[in-house]
């Protein structure tokens, strides 16, 4: 649908290029510890499989979530809060399926039907090894006009059970509450390409909803995307104008705000993608 959105440039004056490499998409130290967690998800073996994945990670290492840029995302980002979504509402009509082995076409038929009743009730945030991927900043960020947000690994891990995803080329069947972790854990692996890492949780309380807010903690990254600019940002305050874009009422917040916030509130720099002069790539820019 199209945005009534206008446009407005951001001044590119008092910002520096400082040439960064691009994250490895490796998370883990070592490769032996894949099968093991594999095993231990299809056992339905969360705690185990957890303190696996935590001996594996570094206390430096960050994750990252891509952000469309709206102000929302900017609210929840400052709360800091973390929106989970209806699995069913996914961009992968296969992401939880929870389907079950039948022969019988009635209870095939069944079968689907309580998927969708189970991927109602699950509820899902996904993040991703990378900051730099082309695909994603142009398919969850806006068309590389959003923001990309990096979060410390461990934290999520430990206080959110925050897990990878396996990528297989069979789906997996749901049997009983065991095989719950290896459904919600599996993706096909076309979308290998997304490294990705997600928060599983189940809440009746909110079936049937597009999702919800859970506190969060706070990022340690802010990116902003190469296309950044094109966007009108907004500074609270100002005057307030609406988008058709969605079903919601949008109240953009400037990049300058974003800037501000990681320098005073997280203490660090605000890095902006650019186009990389040596190949099909993205290289991180410090913006200030």
């Amino acid at each position: 649908m199209a945005s009534s959105t206008r446009c407005w440039p951001i001044a590119r004056t008092s910002w520096r290029k400082r040439r960064i490499l691009s994250e490895s998409s490796s998370t883990m130290n070592g490769k032996n510890w894949k099968p093991e967690y594999v095993e231990l998800v299809q056992k339905g073996q969360k705690e185990k499989a957890k303190e696996l994945v935590l001996s594996q990670i570094t206390d430096d290492r960050i994750i990252y979530k891509y952000f469309r840029g709206l102000n929302r995302d900017f609210r929840t980002i400052k709360k800091p809060e973390l929106w989970l979504c209806n699995a069913y509402r996914l961009n992968d009509p296969f992401d939880c399926a929870f389907i079950k082995s039948f022969d019988n076409e009635a209870e095939k038929c069944q079968s689907r039907e309580d998927s969708i009743n189970k991927q109602n009730e699950t509820f899902i945030s996904c993040f991703s090894e990378r900051s730099d991927s082309m695909v994603m900043w142009g398919t969850y960020a806006n068309c590389h006009r959003g923001i990309c947000v990096g979060y410390s690994l461990k934290e999520i891990v430990e206080k959110y059970d925050c897990l990878p995803v396996i990528y297989e080329k069979t789906l997996p069947r749901y049997t009983d509450d065991t095989s719950i972790l290896i459904n919600t854990l599996t993706k096909y692996i076309d979308w290998e390409y997304e490294h990705e890492w997600r928060i599983v949780n189940f809440n009746d309380g909110h079936r049937m909803s597009d999702g919800y807010l859970m506190d969060f903690v706070r990022p340690k990254e802010i990116i902003l995307g190469y296309k950044n600019q094109d966007l009108l940002w907004k500074v609270d305050g100002a005057d307030k104008k609406t988008s058709k874009d969605e079903d919601d009422s949008l109240e953009e917040v400037g990049a300058n705000q974003l800037i501000r916030y990681s320098e005073d509130v997280l203490g660090t720099q605000c890095f902006q993608y650019t186009m990389s002069d040596n190949g099909f790539m993205l290289e991180k820019i410090i913006r200030f």
